[in-house]
């Protein structure tokens, strides 16, 4: 394994514990004794660019949020883009192990060794679901933490190939806030609870952490982490406008299985002659995915037409979704892929 984490959750408790090491039972942490403020659904939030020039990505954040980062001298190499709420009570820059009621957006381009989190944790291959990033990622040495419920809590992405300027290390860290946090250790030979000071997952002890995931973050988390891209320093980044057109269906149109797809895009975003499409629910799950295939010669800089249909199965419940048109990128480097979205609306279910 490239990154090298060393599997002790126990540092998890000495690092922005948010459990009772004393008593056996977890405590609910101090930002959590009350409800945590509700920010705004991500459908109205204000959104503003950021772009890092040192590591070579860029990101979109809600406008009130903190974006911090450690000069390119320093030992440790962190972008921190988080929510101000727990702003008071966090020590800068942030690790993968701060307290579960905030939310925040991490990248570590040369790389932070440390345990993960404790709890329940899974490779993005065992997890199996989508993720919202949209650029290629190392399932085997990528990470998806859950609640009890299952729910998604944070995600440990290692691109498929470091970016410009990032070590073979490098990883980007995803957080949502947790309602209502609790953490409790459980012996591996009677499953009673154990306090926490003589937890030992090394030994099979486990790890379960439960809370709500606070759903208006999770659409942030779930949005930046899908417009987040990398670029490269030596070339010129086209605005998507000037590589693709999407003709049908239109931004915001009601759509309808099977789905006609038309448009044009430059030569250089076709690989063979065709490209990714994937239909997603306003969480950026995957409801359908198709090949946009070339009508015409592609091995062009020009606009060159492109048709798809596409099937699916049940409209989600939330009536919003999006169309994702991925650039076609065979050399699997970071920098290279784009991708455009159309908001696409379902009929609404009677």
């Amino acid at each position: 394994m490239r990154f090298t984490i060393l599997m002790l959750a126990l540092s998890f408790l000495a690092c922005g514990s948010d459990t009772d090491s004393g008593n056996g039972q977890a405590e609910q942490p101090p930002e959590d004794t009350t409800r945590q403020p509700q920010q705004p659904p991500a459908e109205q939030v204000q959104w503003r660019d950021y772009s890092n020039n040192n590591y070579h990505f860029e990101a979109r954040w809600p406008e009130a949020w903190r974006i911090t980062a450690t000069s390119p001298g320093e030992p440790l190499v962190a972008v921190n883009l988080y929510s101000p709420e727990q702003e008071n009570q966090i020590e800068l820059p942030l690790n993968i192990h701060t307290r579960a009621g905030l939310t925040h957006l991490s990248a570590y381009p040369k790389g932070w060794g440390t345990s993960l989190p404790g709890g329940k944790q899974l490779t993005l291959k065992e997890y199996g679901q989508d993720t919202p990033a949209s650029f290629a990622l190392d399932a085997e040495n990528s990470y998806a933490f859950l609640l009890e419920n299952g729910q998604a809590w944070g995600y440990l992405l290692h691109p498929a190939q470091p970016p410009a300027g990032w070590a073979d290390e490098g990883y980007l860290f995803a957080q949502i806030a947790v309602e209502d946090f609790k953490a409790q250790c459980y012996d591996e030979q009677t499953g009673e609870p154990l306090p926490m000071d003589e937890c030992d997952p090394m030994t099979g002890d486990s790890i379960v952490r439960r809370g709500q995931l606070q759903q208006p973050d999770a659409r942030i988390i779930r949005t930046a982490l899908a417009e987040l891209s990398f670029f490269s320093p030596e070339q010129e980044r086209k605005p998507l406008s000037d590589l693709i057109r999407v003709e049908q269906p239109l931004p915001n149109n009601e759509i309808s299985s099977p789905l006609q797809i038309t448009g044009e895009a430059r030569g250089q975003w076709y690989f063979e002659g065709d490209f990714p499409v994937v239909l997603q629910d306003m969480d950026y799950n995957t409801l359908a995915t198709g090949v946009a295939q070339a009508k015409g010669r592609w091995m062009t800089t020009d606009f060159v037409p492109f048709e798809l249909t596409l099937e699916y199965g049940d409209a989600p419940d939330d009536e919003r979704g999006y169309l994702l048109f991925k650039k076609s990128n065979a050399s699997g480097k970071p920098e290279m892929d784009r991708s455009y979205r159309v908001p696409v609306l379902f009929p609404p279910k009677d």
